[in-house]
């Protein structure tokens, strides 16, 4: 069973986009996020995104750092795992709703 432990501190929401700072110490569920499209911007630290793209079924495993940007479109099955401080800018903004945890 996977553990989260994380913080989410938003930053600004409107209609069309939340924007958040994220702080990440663990390993995600995967999930889905069947709305929102999400870009991770690493501010500090290390860690891995697994990405499974609904389309083509194509698996990537992008180990981050600072710097680095993960986009993660909407629909597109992903895990994180680290320690890891992002900004996370999802449009439309997001709703706990449309998270789909698939283990």
């Amino acid at each position: 069973m996977s553990e989260k432990v994380f913080d989410v501190d938003t930053l600004y929401e409107d209609a069309d986009r939340t924007i958040a700072l994220v702080t990440l110490q663990g390993v995600g569920a995967r999930v889905r996020n069947l709305r929102s499209a999400t870009s991770y911007h690493v501010v500090s630290g290390h860690g891995y995104f697994f990405r499974k793209f609904p389309n083509t079924g194509q698996l990537f495993d992008k180990k981050v750092g600072p710097g680095d940007v993960v986009h993660i479109p909407a629909g597109t099955e992903y895990q994180d795992s680290g320690d890891l401080v992002m900004l996370a800018t999802s449009t439309p903004a997001f709703d706990p709703s449309d998270v789909e945890v698939l283990g």
